[in-house]
């Protein structure tokens, strides 16, 4: 069974970051990780916000580089509502469990996402294995 990482690169909100956290927890995942986070992981904010998920934002690893918090995955997908100039193997969301389990014995896989603001920025992109497009409706 693939074990998913949560990546969340230079968050800017400490109320989202409590959401996340609890999104994953509803969905049975526990490894958060945060790159350059501009936002407090730990406030009373985002502790409110997990409702419920609190261990998750307190077992949260924090890394300064985006290589660094992918040290011990085999994929890691991108993630974006929109699509670039740029070429990218670009992977819908309702193709990516068929794509990984294509890809045979995975162990860890990581899910990327960018800032509220700006997204991801092509350095961080071109770290990561693919691009998976997430319809913003999907996530409410």
């Amino acid at each position: 069974m693939i074990e998913f990482v949560f990546v969340l690169i230079e968050s800017e909100e400490e109320g989202n970051l409590g959401a996340a956290a609890r999104a994953l927890n509803t969905m049975g995942h526990t490894d958060l990780r945060l790159v350059r986070p501009k936002a407090d992981h730990l406030s009373g904010f985002a502790m409110a916000m997990a409702h419920g998920s609190q261990h998750i934002l307190e077992s949260a690893s924090v890394y300064d580089t985006l290589a660094d918090a992918l040290h011990d995955t085999e994929i890691a997908c991108a993630t974006t509502a929109r699509h670039r100039q740029q070429k990218y193997q670009y992977v819908p969301i309702r193709d990516l469990p068929h794509l990984l389990r294509d890809r045979g014995q995975l162990q860890r896989v990581a899910i990327v996402f960018g800032g509220e603001r700006s997204g991801l920025n092509a350095k961080d992109i071109d770290q990561c294995d693919l691009v998976t497009t997430i319809p913003q409706s999907s996530l409410n």
